[in-house]
């Protein structure tokens, strides 16, 4: 038994779509509700759950690069580069003496 019924209309290009089966229909309806709020509490509760970052202030001395700065962070030292370019809104890997720059903290 169908769910919905399709009918054309007398102009021949619209349709009409017409339930056929209410009770179907609202199951339907139900099972959608769930599903949508089901995956909006996992999501919610996912985004809830993820810690904040914390930044430290770090000044650039004398003969520091991104790289060594980086060297320093826990994980991949180029993904760290990318991060730092990325927080503190650098175009280039251009740093420069007295200069602060906010890290990432690990809290390990």
């Amino acid at each position: 038994i169908p769910m919905c019924a399709f009918e054309r209309s007398e102009k021949g290009m619209i349709f009409f779509m017409k339930i056929v089966n209410i009770p179907r229909f609202i199951l339907f309806l139900v099972i959608i509700m769930f599903v949508i709020s089901l995956c909006t509490n996992i999501l919610t509760k996912t985004v809830l759950s993820a810690s904040p970052i914390e930044y430290e202030t770090v000044v650039v001395a004398e003969g520091d690069t991104l790289w060594s700065i980086a060297m320093n962070l826990e994980g991949n030292i180029s993904e760290n580069v990318y991060q730092i370019k990325k927080i503190n809104h650098l175009n280039n890997s251009m740093i420069y003496v007295g200069q602060e720059l906010q890290i990432p903290v690990t809290n390990g």
